[in-house]
């Protein structure tokens, strides 16, 4: 007779868990620590969320052989976040980052939870984290981008400046994106980690055109990103409220800010972007 078959290992669509099932341990059949913290969980959703626990738990490894996977030099609150989503598949548990106020124009949160998070994701192999993680910081640059753009105008706003403690933040953790390995299937994607931090400044130059220092530390602590800034054709090209503002779309020359019946229309990603209307805009 031949030698036993390999295992198939389920798909991670076939095999699904809930929050639920991972507060509560049930039927838990091994650990994973970090830090002081330990969370008893199931192999079967790991392996099939994970590459890198499917190495763990089915490998000729101690940790298959103890049902433990200890990960070192990790943030356990982070930790937590991913295997939150191997569970759910879902980034709900951090929401209340990707929803700031206006007036926290100037809040990093989404960024100072994601970098790690997504870092995490990487040593993990988790492509399906990776992927959602780009994705809410594209939506949360977008609306963003819109709701700030209308505080801005108001009454009392249009003078605010990037404090320097921003701006260092931002640097950081641009830098630390970009010290990101560029690998797997998200690794030549334009919603990538790093794409996040180009849109951020995109969707927002209106704001950081007015301080030069910004670029400054941009080029001294993440000079990709600055180059990437400079080779944008929309960021200079459409920065509605440092130059003159176009009132007409530059191809059809119909003013996109208002509709057919007169009222008008906030900003819409496409104005945002590239100055053009709904009709003349690339598809």
């Amino acid at each position: 007779m031949s030698g036993e078959a390999p295992v198939a290992v389920p798909s991670a669509q076939a095999v699904t868990g809930s929050i639920e099932l991972f507060e509560s341990g049930f039927m838990a059949d091994c650990t994973v620590k970090c830090g002081d913290h330990a969370w008893r969980l199931h192999k079967i959703i790991l392996c099939t969320q994970s590459e890198f626990f499917r190495a763990a738990f089915m490998g000729n490894f101690a940790e298959a052989q103890a049902g433990e996977v200890v990960l070192e030099e990790q943030d356990p609150d982070i930790v937590e976040f991913a295997l939150r989503f191997i569970y759910s598949k879902s980034l709900s548990h951090i929401s209340g980052v990707f929803t700031p106020e206006a007036k926290d124009y100037d809040s990093l949160d989404a960024f100072e939870v994601c970098v790690p998070l997504y870092a995490l994701a990487q040593f993990l192999q988790m492509d399906a984290l990776c992927e959602d993680i780009a994705t809410h910081l594209l939506r949360f640059n977008q609306s963003g981008a819109h709701a700030l753009q209308r505080w801005w105008r108001s009454e009392g706003h249009s003078e605010r400046v990037l404090s320097p403690e921003f701006q260092a933040r931002f640097a950081n953790l641009a830098r630390a994106a970009y010290s990101l390995p560029q690998v797997g299937p998200n690794a030549t994607r334009e919603w990538s980690i790093r794409t996040s931090f180009l849109d951020y400044i995109i969707f927002r130059r209106f704001l950081v055109l007015r301080d030069p220092s910004f670029f400054d530390i941009i080029g001294a602590e993440a000079p990709s990103l600055l180059s990437r800034v400079t080779l944008s054709i929309d960021f200079y090209g459409a920065a509605p409220y440092l130059v003159s503002r176009r009132d007409r779309c530059l191809k059809c020359r119909k003013n996109p800010l208002f509709r057919e019946d007169g009222e008008v229309n906030y900003g819409t990603n496409f104005w945002i972007s590239v100055n053009k209307c709904y009709d003349c805009r690339y598809l």
